[in-house]
């Protein structure tokens, strides 16, 4: 199986938009929507903030609904920075297996040492989720 490749490109030009899925020019380099806390209070990036982000790119996929959906970016900001996302068993039209509602909610932890630490570690949880009721 070869493995999937995420690509955000909401940073591949320029937009005049006020939607916040997209980046905007001189504003921090990814989309406002899955922005990790860290980057947010502008200290460097590593994987956990990567796995941040998947988390929440993971979260969309499962909900059809981003975690935080503020329309001011100063309220999309503070979500990020301080509030958990709705469950994910409340927010996704289908049922959603506990372990993976547990995956989705330490990527998205706020402290990034209460993330996963590698890929792999995450690679591995999901790969013992079970899709079947």
């Amino acid at each position: 199986m070869r493995p999937a490749k995420l690509l955000d490109f909401g940073i591949a030009k320029a937009t005049v938009s006020s939607d916040l899925t997209l980046t905007n020019t001189g504003m921090y380099a990814g989309t406002p929507a899955y922005l990790p806390p860290e980057v947010i209070r502008g200290r460097p990036a590593d994987i956990r903030s990567d796995i941040y982000s998947f988390g929440a790119t993971l979260y969309f996929a499962l909900t059809a609904k981003l975690p935080f959906t503020e329309d001011n970016p100063l309220a999309l900001f503070d979500a990020h920075l301080n509030r958990a996302a709705p469950r994910l068993s409340l927010a996704a039209p289908q049922p959603i297996p506990a372990a993976l509602e547990r995956i989705v909610h330490c990527c998205m932890a706020k402290n990034p040492s209460e993330r996963y630490l590698s890929t792999q570690a995450l690679l591995d949880d999901l790969a013992l989720v079970s899709l079947e009721n």
